[in-house]
């Protein structure tokens, strides 16, 4: 016989309850992290990845699946520990900055870096986070909002010239800052501890100049995308006065960029027409018939292609014009030219595996088309797209052995290389994917706004939707037999965003 078990004694119970609970808790995370640690190891499935590469070489091989909710889930990881990282670790003052450090394990922080693009990555973090609320309603996404608009109120500010976008400004004094801006376009002999590019401003504070047309557009797609996304009418009339502020100081400054300080440059028909139209949706009366008479006109110029062996940034800077302008535009005459612009980039560039011209592209109509090559390289690129923190490393260029040629008196690999086999860059799609890695291994870490921005308006557009929402999982044949339509033409209404989304389909109708 055995011998009769002993009641456990009310510690005992209190211990096993707390085990119980403990092992309960760490069970609820067993989901996502083992979807993380299967689908986020920054690979794909093999089919998948063959699929990428023949695409890469202009050619279309085998069949791709669409995302299931193992590699949504993934995704979604993804973004939500970058918005993270840039919440924590890559806003200065609202702007967003890239980060040197003594040693990747963070040890010290030596400087701030890639200055010159700060006020640009905060416009598109803008366009990102609102494309965010849009999609989630997450209040996170307006603390973020409010934060990025307070950076670039200060940036129109400081230089002494209202409106002017200063590319960034801080505190003379921070250590990290000073490093960056005493030796930013060179030392200048005349100015001791100050680069070429860096002026004293207000209130302590260093501003850097020289600011590009790619910044403006930038941040014009930001302030627009607020405006339109968000109806908080508090951030909403922060949004419509800087881009009131912006135009007045163009007008002042015969539409072209100067900062006072003999940097100048002229503002091309594409810009102008984006600013102009977000003016006419803020403020209708004073605008909205300077944008139309200046419609025409712009529209002459052709879209703006990057060369296939060439500097691809300033297009794709460019691009965000027409998605600024293709989101606002209300009239179906300019929308239909409009879409007939973007398509016409995404044609001549799908080789390039591009996720920020594809999430153009699906974006530029109410309801995404159903392009294959559109949705391979949003699913697969970004699934491809290194986890945070996304270091200056050197890639595995030399273990993909892509054949090489010279062309402008430089090398360039033949096909366009996937994202995992190029050096890490602030806004990954502005580098060509055929250049060979120029950028020095360095630990540097940059932010990951290429990443949110092209995740957000993917899902916007049902393009990666949310791991639980209902969908069709199709798998697709030959992409050119699933060729979009280049018009309003209704199309099967996307799958919600996400399980509990209330959100209705976008409309081309916004609120002046």
């Amino acid at each position: 016989m055995m011998p009769p078990m002993s009641a456990p004694s009310p510690a005992g119970i209190r211990v096993s309850r707390l085990t119980g609970w403990l092992l309960a808790w760490l069970c609820g995370f067993v989901g996502p992290f083992q979807a993380l640690a299967t689908n986020t190891l920054d690979t794909l499935p093999p089919k998948q990845l063959a699929f990428l590469e023949a695409a890469a070489r202009g050619r279309f091989s085998g069949r791709w699946n669409e995302a299931g909710s193992n590699e949504l889930t993934a995704l979604r990881l993804k973004a939500e520990a970058y918005q993270r990282q840039i919440a924590t670790n890559h806003l200065v003052g609202g702007l967003i900055v890239s980060k040197r450090y003594s040693d990747t394990n963070r040890t010290s922080l030596v400087s701030y870096e890639e200055l010159e693009l700060s006020a640009a990555l905060t416009g598109f973090h803008l366009a990102a986070l609102s494309y965010w609320f849009s999609v989630d309603l997450k209040p996170a996404a307006l603390d973020l909002i409010r934060e990025n608009l307070t950076g670039l109120e200060n940036l129109t500010a400081v230089s002494g010239k209202p409106g002017y976008i200063a590319a960034f400004a801080g505190p003379a004094s921070d250590p990290a800052f000073k490093t960056a801006y005493s030796t930013l376009g060179g030392e200048d002999p005349a100015r001791p501890g100050f680069g070429k590019r860096a002026f004293p401003g207000s209130n302590g504070q260093v501003w850097i100049g020289g600011t590009s047309q790619d910044t403006y557009s930038a941040v014009v797609l930001g302030l627009s995308s607020v405006y339109k996304r968000i109806r908080d009418q508090k951030i909403r009339l922060r949004a419509s006065n800087l881009v009131e502020v912006i135009i007045r100081r163009l007008d002042e400054d015969q539409w072209r960029i100067r900062d006072g300080q003999g940097h100048e440059t002229f503002v091309q028909p594409h810009l102008q027409l984006a600013i102009l139209r977000t003016g006419a949706s803020v403020n209708p009366d004073s605008y909205n018939k300077r944008y139309e008479s200046a419609f025409p006109a712009a529209m002459a110029y052709p879209p703006q292609a990057a060369p296939k062996y060439g500097n691809a940034g300033h297009a794709m800077f460019a691009l965000a014009n027409l998605v600024t302008l293709s989101r606002l535009e209300t009239n179906e005459t300019r929308s239909l030219s409009l879409q007939g612009r973007i398509t016409q980039i995404w044609r001549q560039s799908g080789a390039d595996i591009n996720p920020w011209i594809a999430a153009a592209y699906v974006n530029a109509f109410d309801h995404a088309p159903n392009d294959t090559l559109a949705t391979a390289t949003l699913q697969g690129v970004l699934q491809l797209y290194p986890s945070p923190p996304r270091w200056q490393r050197s890639t595995t260029l030399l273990r993909t052995n892509h054949p090489t040629l010279t062309a402008n008196q430089a090398s360039w690999s033949r096909d366009s290389l996937l994202v995992h086999d190029r050096v890490a860059s602030p806004f990954a799609w502005t580098d060509s994917p055929r250049a060979l890695p120029l950028r020095p291994q360095a630990p540097i870490v940059h932010s990951g706004v290429d990443y949110l921005l092209c995740f957000w308006m993917a899902r916007d557009a049902g393009v990666i939707p949310h791991e639980s929402a209902p969908r069709l999982i199709r798998t697709y044949a030959n992409p050119r037999s699933n060729a979009p339509r280049a018009t309003n033409t209704a199309l099967p209404l996307p799958p919600t965003s996400s399980a509990t989304s209330t959100n209705k389909p976008r409309s081309r109708v916004i609120n002046p």
